[in-house]
């Protein structure tokens, strides 16, 4: 890494003077803003920036439980049609699931185990369908 050294001002005497910074430029016929000294913000402003900070709580606290809620609360599977069980698979203590339009043997499989290879279980699920083709509305017993 190089470094670059530049030679300070020096006066006619040869003395070092000290670097200023520039002064910043003024419009003409403005005052020059004392910084120190602020005024507090209006009533008006206050209540505005109140409620601002209360909408926000609000959303973060509804945001919050939109995510929280599905984690927590029993629900069972999402694929899983409760009370549309044909008899003998409710007698049984199977569970359906109803196919929707665009699902795959390989997409319910993923839904069921996602954390798990779906192979073996659309190997099991493919048994149940003739020709290997889904229609939507049709009933699928899940394993």
């Amino acid at each position: 890494m190089a470094a670059i050294a530049y030679p300070l001002p020096r006066d006619r005497a040869g003395a070092r003077q000290p670097v200023r910074p520039p002064e910043p430029r003024r419009l003409a016929g403005a005052e020059p803003i004392d910084r120190r000294r602020r005024r507090p913000p209006s009533p008006a402003a206050r209540r505005r920036a109140t409620i601002r900070r209360r909408l926000t709580a609000i959303a973060f606290v509804v945001g919050l439980v939109l995510v929280i809620r599905p984690l927590v609360l029993p629900g069972g599977d999402p694929l899983v049609v409760p009370g549309r069980a044909t008899p003998a698979a409710a007698a049984a203590g199977t569970r359906t699931y109803i196919v929707q339009p665009g699902d795959t043997l390989w997409s319910i499989a993923r839904h069921l185990h996602p954390d798990q290879d779906p192979r073996p279980l659309v190997d099991q699920l493919s048994t149940q369908v003739p020709g290997g083709s889904l229609q939507a509305g049709q009933r699928v017993v899940l394993p």
